[in-house]
């Protein structure tokens, strides 16, 4: 009997194994280019919420300042958080110039009005 024996060579025993290296390397290549796509998308799209977030942030201060700088809400804020009224013309106190006399009708600032005289002096 005649036995078939296959002779590999030394020569294609050095090519198969430098093949599987190089495609073996070239397969952890596209895996870790691959992953680091998939790392990039991922903080693309957490940059894309924190900006989305932020933006809804911006609407809302400009939606706030908006509101402190209409007259009416500022009126309505100042009379319900702060109890504060529009001054009628009795309420209001005039502080003469420096080289005009007081009127006699409008009180000074720190005066109460003009108060009956008790009839006696301290």
């Amino acid at each position: 009997m005649s036995r078939v024996r296959l002779r590999w060579g030394v020569g294609r025993l050095v090519a198969l194994i430098g093949f599987t290296v190089v495609m073996t390397g070239l397969g952890i290549y596209q895996v870790r280019r691959q992953y680091d796509l998939v790392q990039l998308g991922y903080a693309i799209d957490r940059d894309l919420f924190e900006y989305r977030r932020e933006l809804e942030v911006k609407k809302r201060l400009a939606l706030s300042l908006a509101a402190y700088k209409d007259p009416m809400a500022v009126r309505a804020f100042a009379e319900d958080a702060l109890g504060m009224k529009v001054p009628s013309p009795e309420n209001e106190l005039r502080i003469p110039a420096g080289d005009e006399k007081p009127a006699p009708s409008a009180p000074l600032f720190g005066q109460a009005g003009a108060a009956p005289d008790a009839g006696g002096a301290p």
